[in-house]
């Protein structure tokens, strides 16, 4: 039932249901954990309503679907029906979530005192039509600051093969005149060690 899109097991009112139970029992036959049970009351007694399976359930290797009122073994025509309805149902929860965004409301604006305050290291400009006036552009740091110390050290020594320098000179250096914390001098990647 659960491979074929769910469905009701009606029982007469002296049954004694247990969804707890009944997914054990599920589980000791497929190997699976099925939760999607649940035990509704009706006028006639109690009903057990089965969920559609999102993974189809398998027993002793076989899947098995509903065929009128029995369970028979799946054919190719039931796995397709199955993964349709799994697709659909993908589907219309992606949809959904598609619809939430769109329509959501847009944030509200902020004063623009609060909005520079949020972001100090943000420069305003203005657009402008004048060829003289100064350009800004995204700064690409990979070709601003292409070296790690390595590098600099190998290039230092390659001009200037006379001078020896060593990384803990390097260090000092950068400790001295506090070259990290200048974004002229030094750039920190992400994911990356200083260039």
């Amino acid at each position: 039932m659960a491979n074929s899109g769910g469905g009701i097991i009606f029982f007469p009112p002296d049954a004694n249901l247990d969804a707890a139970a009944v997914g054990e029992r599920v589980r000791d036959a497929t190997g699976t954990r099925f939760t999607d049970l649940k035990i509704a009351e009706t006028e006639r007694g109690g009903a057990l309503i089965v969920g559609a399976a999102k993974v189809p359930m398998v027993i002793d290797g076989t899947i098995y679907f509903r065929h009128g009122g029995k369970s028979q073994p799946g054919t190719s025509e039931d796995l397709l029906k199955a993964i349709d309805r799994r697709v659909k149902e993908l589907r219309r929860s992606w949809v959904k979530a598609v619809k939430q965004v769109v329509e959501a409301p847009p944030p509200p604006l902020l004063p623009r005192e609060i909005r520079d305050s949020e972001s100090p290291e943000a420069t305003p400009i203005r657009i402008v039509d004048d060829p003289t006036a100064p350009a800004f552009r995204v700064v690409d740091y990979d070709k601003t600051h292409p070296y790690r110390q390595k590098e600099i050290l190998a290039t230092l020594h390659e001009r200037l093969p006379e001078v020896r320098v060593n990384q803990f000179d390097f260090l000092s250096v950068r400790h001295v005149f506090n070259t990290d914390a200048n974004p002229d001098f030094s750039h920190k990647p992400m994911f990356g060690s200083r260039q």
